[in-house]
């Protein structure tokens, strides 16, 4: 193997909960969180040009952006808590509702 690919693997395991079981509800998160970005994105290049100042979707839009972005970097950060962290996560995520979060937690989530 490259030494760019054991860098990788290294990098994912040590971001990775420690048991099978715990990860699968952050992957989901992930997947989640990806998928919403994806959709935030391609929705802002699919707009229409802007009139400066005045509107206010688009303007919403560039915010969920960032806030996607943040609550990822979040994730990440939170992932070497635990369940204890997850349920902290899923608590304070602007993208993550209850019904969510219990699909996640059950596995149903990361299909």
């Amino acid at each position: 193997m490259s030494p760019t690919v054991n860098k990788s693997a290294r990098r994912h395991r040590a971001a990775t909960p420690a048991g099978p079981a715990d990860a699968a509800p952050w992957r989901a998160a992930k997947s989640l969180l990806e998928a919403e970005k994806r959709r935030i994105i391609a929705e802002i290049r699919g707009y229409p040009p802007p009139i400066a100042g005045c509107d206010a979707q688009y303007q919403h839009l560039t915010e969920r952006r960032q806030l996607i972005g943040r609550e990822l970097v979040r994730l990440e950060a939170a992932q070497s808590g635990g369940a204890t962290a997850f349920d902290d996560f899923i608590a304070s995520s602007a993208f993550i509702d209850a019904a969510t979060a219990r699909r996640m937690r059950s596995g149903a989530g990361d299909r």
